[in-house]
């Protein structure tokens, strides 16, 4: 291949970076990005970032840009088995992105993992050993890359994943809202299409620059969009949340098992009072994040009123439920001790693990923890009274 078309589709992949470069950082920029959605979209980005330069490295360091030698000879081999090696890791990471924005499931997250690492470990073991057998690619003694006899296998594992994610997606429609929908479905496009014209054509580089129009796809459609999330908080808003939950639900089996929190906050009212609004507004971002610290990473949080948040809990029984109610107090409790601040941040925190066998919607089992909720303060509120007059 001419060295001048060589260096255009190294100019190509270097404009991707770029665009993905500036996408990384406007992406940075939500307070909702601690969310997994935000960090699977994030490693996506890093990953397209990761390929576009290695497939410049992988040419450069080729015979036809006039790079020959033993040195040469490794570096090219090295960089074309990174290379190989991560091909499949974006479809993957995207199979586990589009799960998580149907189901909000950890534990189902965790066992595709668990399902894919396999498939992927044999990619890297082929392509590790390919510049000495020739099964994915080959570099001839004159530093020349070639595709190997066992190229379409490679294809077939980074493209079968792919569809994978598609029929994941289409199965379970109706659980995404249709924007969601379309942007995740279409994601698949620019890489079929990429991965068709870089089969047909060798010698160019497709792949990559088409990954990042489908990257650019879904931080337009979904990661850029506010319409789950609360502006204050960076938490999930109520009727996002209220989605969650009914996704959850629908699932007819022993996974729809999941405890969910409500935390009021105590006097936050006489905070706003006292201290203004901008002060009410630091109360909350800091309660959220003392919520964040009590609860593991894949649990989510929702603003449902001015001081009123939800959590969804990855935990099936009354034991561990409690467990983590008395962690989360002992947060505020630990804060309220250590801050210095004019006001104390007090949260009533009570729960239940729900069991798909009750048959509640997602309104009618968040009303009765909401019920659970009022019926602690009030508790707490008739033993305070009782002991001032004691």
């Amino acid at each position: 291949m001419p060295a001048v078309s060589l260096i255009e589709t190294i100019d190509l992949n270097f404009i991707s970076i770029i665009v993905l470069i500036i996408i990384l950082v406007a992406a940075s920029g939500y307070r909702e990005k601690g969310m997994i959605q935000y960090k699977l979209f994030d490693t996506l980005i890093i990953l397209a970032i990761w390929l576009n330069g290695f497939e410049i490295l992988g040419r450069v360091f080729d015979a036809s840009m006039g790079m020959t030698g033993p040195v040469a000879w490794w570096l090219n081999s090295i960089f074309n088995a990174i290379l190989y090696i991560s091909v499949p890791l974006p479809a993957a990471i995207w199979l586990i992105y589009a799960q998580y924005q149907i189901f909000h499931d950890t534990s189902l997250m965790r066992r595709t993992v668990l399902l894919l690492t396999p498939l992927l470990a044999l990619n890297a073991f082929l392509s590790v050993l390919s510049p000495k057998t020739g099964w994915f690619f080959s570099i001839s003694q004159n530093n020349l890359y070639a595709r190997g006899d066992l190229f379409l296998i490679h294809v077939f594992i980074a493209l079968g994943i792919l569809a994978a994610a598609c029929l994941l997606i289409i199965s379970n429609h109706h659980l995404l809202e249709k924007r969601n929908y379309w942007a995740l479905l279409l994601f698949a496009v620019p890489q079929i299409i990429g991965s068709t014209l870089q089969l047909s054509i060798f010698g160019l580089s497709f792949n990559w620059p088409f990954m990042m129009l489908s990257i650019l796809i879904v931080f337009m459609h979904i990661q850029s969009h506010g319409q789950y999330t609360d502006s204050l908080t960076g938490t999930y808003n109520q009727r996002h949340f209220e989605q969650i939950i009914n996704i959850r639900i629908s699932r007819p089996d022993e996974s729809a098992r999941f405890t969910l929190l409500m935390a009021d906050l105590d006097d936050f009212r006489k905070i706003n009072d006292e201290f203004g609004r901008k002060t009410g507004d630091e109360a909350l971002q800091a309660t959220v994040e003392l919520l964040r610290q009590g609860l593991r990473k894949g649990d989510l949080i929702a603003r449902v009123g001015g001081d009123d948040f939800f959590m969804l809990l990855e935990i099936d029984n009354e034991t561990a439920m409690n467990n983590a109610v008395q962690r989360l107090n002992k947060k505020f409790s630990d804060f309220n001790a250590k801050s210095g601040l004019p006001y104390r941040l007090d949260p009533t925190i009570c729960g239940l693990v729900y069991d798909h066998e009750s048959n509640l919607s997602a309104e009618q089992f968040l009303v009765k923890v909401e019920s659970l909720v009022r019926e602690e303060k009030a508790r707490c509120l008739a033993e305070s009274l009782s002991s001032t007059f004691r």
